[in-house]
């Protein structure tokens, strides 16, 4: 599906990753989020965003910002999304404590790439 498109119950659908009633996101935020998504896809992994790290570029086209989360391997993903989507860091594993990182932005608009770097 489609990112921000609208399912069958008539809810917008949300990339995984990112929480469905966040009132942040909007399309612009989405076509940024896809180009981590896909930085994440080449390294085997999805990210899941805890917060905005600053950083911005804001144009009519695009929303970027770095970004702090969780770089879960895709073998990792079923086991890891429950925790992030209760919101129940407790039952983190410290594997799963160490997929932290900051996705951090750079290029210019129609050239964003996006790298990872561990946090300390």
């Amino acid at each position: 599906m489609a990112v921000g498109a609208i399912n069958a119950t008539g809810a917008r659908s949300v990339m995984t990753g990112l929480r469905p009633n966040d009132p942040t996101i909007d399309e612009r935020f989405l076509a940024y989020f896809s180009i981590v998504q896909e930085a994440a896809a080449d390294l085997g992994c999805v990210f899941f965003l805890f917060c905005g790290e600053g950083h911005d570029l804001i144009t009519d086209e695009i929303d970027c910002q770095d970004l702090t989360g969780w770089l879960v391997p895709f073998d990792e993903v079923a086991d890891f999304e429950p925790i992030w989507k209760a919101d129940n860091w407790k039952d983190l594993t410290t594997e799963q404590s160490d997929f932290m990182v900051t996705a951090i932005w750079s290029g210019v608009p129609g050239e964003i790439s996006v790298k990872f770097e561990p946090i300390p």
